[in-house]
Formats: structure tokens, sequence, C-alpha cells
């Protein structure tokens, strides 16, 4: 008997990092479940120069792409969709790249606006908590390239915007020296915040709005690990909530650890030592501003919106309900 669900694979080519993740979709109920995913930490945004990603770095990145390929053959996908955010669009031959994939590997790959990446986000979020979403908040996805922000109200999307400021990209553009341990110093500290403090304070539309803030991506993952962590408070990453308060005491934390070596944070943040910093410090700052009064760490992110307007457009509702 044949299987009425439709397995899928999702390519997600971020700044940071480049992931997969293979659904199961119940085209009938328009659901969907992820079967496994694949992960490689390759840093498009460090290998920028002279605004462009150079051959070397589009070589890896298609290596990669074929070992995901290879993945999905592996688990019967029927199809692989893939998208690139930040990581291609904020770079002058993000086109030739994505031409260069194609000819190769015979992937086509959908460079995202930061408009479609905040709303692919909130998507996600929504779709997540459902009736479970507080009343009005802000969806905040901080990537190594760009941060998304979007403000809601009663499940409606009421602002959004895409920030050039991803945790990754401040790293690169401000510390100009390797380092080991890789932290940058109080003078780059302050360059990446005062840098924030001018990006957010254009959102006017933005400021104290307050509510909940859901945070999506690895650094909102360690925040909640850490908070967890300090304040004895065990379960999933995913759904965890804390007082917004409660992040300067985590920022204390984070610096006086990497004045110290950063032992905590190699153990919590892993190959993230880089960015985790300059995403805490960021982080802080578009808070304060936003003067929110929680915080919520949320598993879902981009690829699900992605998939979501998949679902809707390759399974529409009305053909489900005949």
């Amino acid at each position: 008997m044949e299987s009425k669900l439709f397995r899928c694979g999702v390519i997600d080519i971020g700044a940071n990092s480049v992931r997969m993740n293979i659904y199961d979709i119940d085209g009938e109920a328009g659901t969907y479940a992820i079967v496994t995913t694949a992960r490689n930490m390759l840093g498009l945004a460090a290998l920028v120069s002279g605004g462009q990603i150079p051959d070397r770095g589009c070589e890896q990145l298609i290596r990669i792409l074929r070992s995901f390929l290879d993945k999905a053959a592996e688990f019967s996908c029927r199809q692989v969709l893939a998208f690139a955010t930040a990581s291609l669009r904020s770079v002058s031959n993000g086109k030739i790249i994505t031409e260069k994939i194609r000819s190769e590997l015979g992937l086509s790959v959908q460079i995202i606006t930061g408009e479609e990446e905040a709303r692919y986000d909130f998507s996600a979020v929504s779709h997540r908590f459902g009736g479970e979403l507080d009343k009005r908040g802000v969806v905040l996805d901080m990537g190594g390239g760009s941060t998304e922000m979007i403000a809601f109200e009663d499940g409606n999307l009421t602002a959004l915007a895409s920030m050039k400021i991803g945790c990754l990209a401040l790293y690169r553009h401000y510390v100009k020296q390797k380092k080991v341990p890789p932290f940058p110093s109080g003078t780059e500290s302050w360059n990446m915040i005062r840098y924030t403090r001018m990006v957010i304070g254009s959102k006017k539309e933005f400021r104290g709005y307050g509510g909940t803030a859901y945070l999506i991506g690895g650094t909102a993952r360690t925040l909640a690990r850490l908070h967890q962590r300090l304040f004895d408070n065990t379960g999933m990453t995913d759904g965890y909530r804390f007082p917004a308060g409660d992040l300067a005491i985590l920022k204390k934390r984070i610096l006086d650890d990497m004045q110290a070596g950063g032992t905590l944070l190699s153990e919590m943040a892993g190959d993230r030592m880089n960015s985790i910093v300059p995403g805490v410090l960021a982080y802080t700052e578009i808070l304060s501003f936003l003067k929110v009064t929680t915080v919520v760490s949320c598993g879902s992110g981009v690829r699900d919106g992605f998939l979501l307007d998949f679902i809707a457009n390759r399974f529409p509702k009305e053909s489900r309900e005949v």
C-alpha cells in the first residue's frame, strides 16, 4: 500500500550554517513531521571578501549540498527544496553561485528577501504556538548575517523589518584579528553595541512595543540553555520562557566567563564560540529597545515557514476538503 505521506527535504543556506530538514508531509491533513536533520557550520559570512563569496567558499558549499542531496536520496525524498537568506542575498555574486549550484547539482536555490524571511518566521511561530501565542509581542530571528523582526498583536502581523545585524557578520566586521579563544575585546564589543543601537534606533514603529519576544536561532537556544543552567531549570529549549529582565544576568555571566577564558561558553555554545558574544550583545540592545517583558525560545523558524508555504501551494486547502 502506497504511503499517503509526501517526503520532502528543505535546505536552508544561512550565513552561519547550512541545514537540511527532511519532513513527512500529510497532504490530506496539511501537517508535517521532521524525519531527520543535517547541519554543517560552514560560516559563509566569514568567507566573504570584497562583497563576494570566493570560489573556495562556493566549492565548499557545493560539496555540502551534494552530501545533503545524497542523504535526501537515502531517505527517499520525492522533492528537495532549497533557499538562501542573507548568506547569498547580501553578496554581489549570489545569483552566480545559485546558477553554479543548479548547473552542477540540478538543485534550484531561491534567494529569499528579508521580508519573505520575516513572514516565514512569523508563519512558523504562529503555527508552532497556535492558540497559545501571546496576545502581543515580537518575533526575532537572529542569524549569522541578518536579524528579522516581526511585531504582532492578536495573531496578526503589524510590522516587519530585516536588519543587517548578524552575530557572525558583527564578529567578522569588528574583530580584525584571529583569537584563541575567539572573544571580542572591550572596544570591539562596544563598537558592536553602538552599531546595533544605530540600526535598531531607526525602527521607530518597534520602539517600546512590549509584550513577549519569541527568539529563533542558535543564539536563542544557547541563551535558553544558559538560563536553565543558572536557574536550575530543565526541559526542552523549544517553548522555554523566562523574564526579559534575566537577560542582563545572562549577559553578565557570559562576559564574566569570557574574561575567565570561556569554560562555560565552550561547553554551552560549542561551534558558535565566535558568534555567541556578538549575538548576546545585539539581543540585549534590541530587547531593551522593544521593552518586552518575557522571552520565549522557539525551535521553529524560517525552514518551517518555508515548508508551510510549500504545503499551502502543493496541497491547497480546497483540495483537502473535497
